[in-house]
């Protein structure tokens, strides 16, 4: 006995693969000679039925990868707000980690010779190795190319950088420049002469992004409130000329209150702030 669906699912592939029907026919035939022509105690019927199931199987595989390989990709897109974390599984199984303030775009499937998405923001990739698909992360600064890998990516603003934990990543500029990465090492876009450098990096201090701790050093006040609005989900304004030669170290946890960061500025540079009666905070 078959369900509903699966009777559904069973025309479908008959009418959509002349390999499945002909598989069918097959079916049918050796069914019906089986059942006039087996004696009773003999073994067989089983080993056709066995036979049977398999070019049942095959039909089946047959007709999906020629239903899905010819069906219209959809595109999805996920927006995630400032103050949030979001995780999505691609339909290779490639597992991805999306930070705040981050754009993602993918396929419903992946269909050619490349597995393609886009990103704006930043992400911690975990690819499904495929060493005949290439992964390719398309940003506005640079492509990366993978076959099978960890990696992070972050494109906030004008800035660009990925960091390789495991595997191998080729990076494509616009420029033209190409650089291959090695596990422990990152390359960030210099925004001035618009090339890549490479450097070592440590999983503690870049990755920490996805348990909610964000550490930075030796970043402009500027830089330091763009990430706690990312962080946070709130608004920053700062009211007072801060020079770019004063730099922050230290580190943002999304679990504590944003007062916890605003005091470690208050002492280390005597920053002072308040907040607005839209929520905003107002940095003096």
């Amino acid at each position: 006995m078959t369900s509903r669906r699966e009777n559904a699912f069973i025309k479908r592939m008959l009418k959509e693969s002349a390999e499945a029907r002909r598989i069918l026919s097959e079916i049918e035939e050796a069914s019906t000679d089986a059942q006039w022509t087996a004696p009773p105690r003999k073994r067989f019927p089983l080993f056709i039925a066995a036979g049977a199931a398999l070019l049942i199987i095959a039909g089946a595989g047959y007709f999906l990868y020629s239903y899905y390989g010819r069906a219209p990709v959809q595109w999805n897109t996920i927006k995630v707000a400032s103050g949030q974390h979001q995780s999505v599984e691609l339909a290779d199984s490639t597992l991805v980690q999306l930070n705040a303030a981050t754009t993602f775009r993918y396929p419903s499937h992946f269909a050619g010779n490349y597995r393609e998405v886009y990103l704006d923001g930043e992400a911690f990739f975990n690819v499904a190795a495929s060493p005949k698909r290439p992964f390719i992360v398309h940003t506005t600064r640079a492509d990366i190319k993978v076959l099978g890998t960890r990696f992070n990516v972050r494109t906030y603003d004008s800035s660009f950088s990925a960091a390789l934990v495991s595997g191998a990543v080729m990076i494509i500029t616009p420029g033209g420049q190409v650089v291959k990465l090695q596990p422990g090492y990152m390359a960030s876009l210099n925004t001035s002469s618009q090339q890549l450098l490479i450097a070592s990096f440590s999983s503690d201090t870049l990755l920490t992004w996805k348990n909610g701790i964000h550490r930075f050093e030796k970043k402009t006040l500027k830089e330091v409130c763009s990430m706690a609005e990312r962080v946070y989900g709130i608004r920053i304004l700062v009211e007072r000329n801060a020079p770019d030669t004063l730099h922050y170290s230290g580190v943002i946890d999304r679990r504590q209150p944003i007062e916890t960061l605003m005091e470690d500025l208050a002492c280390s540079a005597g920053e002072d702030y308040y907040f607005d009666r839209e929520g905003r905070l107002h940095i003096k």
